[in-house]
């Protein structure tokens, strides 16, 4: 399945995607889980890789009404 988001949600997903890789870099591991756990309830599967920034895929039950309240 193919998705279009619109790009408030792309843009939101991806400064959650930056500051949990900065959390990750600050060894800050409860604020990298927290926004992951969050992505994930929003339909966000993020995939980790070494040495790389996260890459992302939207799930069936994706929504971007949850995005807003991850903070």
């Amino acid at each position: 399945m193919v998705w279009v988001i619109s790009e408030e949600a792309d843009g939101r997903i991806r400064l959650l995607l930056d500051e949990r890789t900065r959390a990750r870099t600050g060894r800050n591991f409860a604020r990298a889980d927290a926004i992951r756990e969050g992505l994930t309830a929003a339909g966000v599967k993020v995939m980790d890789r070494p040495n790389a920034p996260s890459d992302w895929e939207l799930s069936p039950e994706f929504d971007p009404a949850k995005l807003e309240t991850l903070r």
